[in-house]
């Protein structure tokens, strides 16, 4: 009886972090950013997350997204003639991108993946701050991102230089639908 609640004690220490089986239909990666005062959005029609999560074992936490870089759609047709282009995602050269994090922590009611984004053959620190809820067996991820465009060369040459068109910040929002696997 000792050693079955030894064994109970150090049972989430040992915890097995769980896979998630992603609904496509149902997520999204959108993102927000402002050109003259306006706020515009976009997003990607095609990424591809791979998820291991569970909260009792947040160190054990591996997110992997691949964006289709060349999916990416933006309000406005100016916009969506030059989104591609290589001043902003040199689609023909950067296919896709990637966010990588190895865990997570719990802050209040949110958590936090500390992760790299590879944007541009460029990596730099990016955190994802998320919430979950959950029903019928499907777990829902809700949360944001941001960087700064000029980090990532996004906006790239001496017109896009400053914020006096474009600003800085980029906002990330992702709506994550998923199932742990069976």
């Amino acid at each position: 009886m000792k050693r079955t609640l030894l064994a109970l004690a150090f049972l989430p220490s040992l915890a097995i972090a769980q896979e998630w089986q992603v609904d496509p239909a149902k997520s999204s990666l959108t993102f927000t950013a402002e050109q003259a005062g306006d706020v515009f959005g976009g997003g990607f029609k095609r990424f591809t997350p791979a998820i291991t999560f569970d909260a009792t074992a947040l160190d054990k936490t591996n997110i992997r997204v691949s964006i289709d870089l060349t999916s990416v759609e933006v309000e406005g047709s100016d916009r969506q003639a030059e989104i591609s282009n290589t001043e902003w995602l040199d689609t023909k050269q950067f296919t896709s991108a990637e966010f990588s994090a190895t865990s997570a922590r719990k802050e209040g009611d949110h958590y936090i993946a500390d992760g790299t984004l590879n944007l541009k053959g460029i990596k730099k620190p990016v955190s994802l701050n998320f919430s979950l809820s959950e029903a019928n067996g499907t777990t829902t991820a809700k949360g944001t991102a941001q960087f700064n465009r000029r980090d990532f060369n996004v906006g790239a040459g001496s017109e896009w230089e400053s914020d006096q068109w474009v600003a800085f910040p980029v906002h990330i929002q992702f709506t994550i639908v998923a199932k742990p696997k069976s």
